[in-house]
């Protein structure tokens, strides 16, 4: 008699190798979108509760890495499931699959179903005992660099502060542009586009973005 496993079939019944893992390793298409798209739609999912993350993953504030732990039986509809898992992913890297965007997410199985869940968020409510509400800002811009000292909490306008230039700037410096043979600041202050002026030279466009990023954004101006 098959049993309820995780994910519907339990490799110890079959015989057979784990149909589907429990990382975004496996899970980049799980539903279609990605366990990244998913996670990040924070108002039309409910999180896992924090003590439940706790217990299935240890996450290293120095280095950022979160590692499975040892699971106990009743995250699993089966004692055969848990056994499984834990011989198979215990003090592997969790949530490490790389999104096209930079950041580390995967999924998080408990009682047959996944949770799709990036990395940053599940490192900041395991560190603090609390979801980020709404939004993880990474300090140095650097998407997978999970490291404590590195993710603060931020609102959406405030973590956009902190994006870099689009891949249409050819450039390199955010909100600075070449116009003809001039070059224009542009700047978002409170999802508003501002005009900040056409300038000579690069270096005064340059210096134009700057200034105002460090006026308005405070410490989540970024150059």
């Amino acid at each position: 008699m098959r049993c309820r496993s995780l994910w519907r079939s339990c490799d110890l019944c079959h015989r057979a190798g784990w149909p589907v893992g429990p990382d975004a390793s496996q899970a980049s298409s799980w539903r279609g979108g990605g366990a990244m798209e998913v996670a990040e739609q924070f108002g039309n999912i409910k999180p896992l509760p924090i003590a439940i993350l706790r217990e299935a993953i240890a996450y290293d504030e120095s280095t950022g890495i979160l590692i499975w732990k040892s699971r106990p039986s009743a995250h699993f509809l089966s004692d055969c499931a848990c056994t499984i898992f834990n011989a198979r992913f215990l003090g592997t890297p969790a949530l490490a699959s790389r999104h096209h965007q930079g950041y580390r997410n995967g999924a998080v199985s408990y009682l047959g179903r996944l949770h799709g869940l990036v990395a940053h968020r599940v490192a900041f409510a395991i560190a603090h005992g609390r979801w980020a509400n709404p939004c993880v800002d990474h300090v140095n811009g650097v998407r997978d660099d999970n490291r404590l000292a590195n993710l603060r909490e931020a609102t959406k306008l405030e973590n956009s502060y902190n994006q870099g230039p689009s891949s249409r700037n050819l450039i390199g410096i955010k909100g600075v542009f070449r116009s003809g043979k001039k070059f224009s600041a542009h700047a978002t202050l409170r999802g508003k586009r501002m005009n900040l002026g056409s300038f000579l030279t690069l270096e005064e466009a340059i210096d134009a973005r700057r200034s105002f990023a460090a006026k308005h954004y405070g410490v989540f101006c970024r150059h």
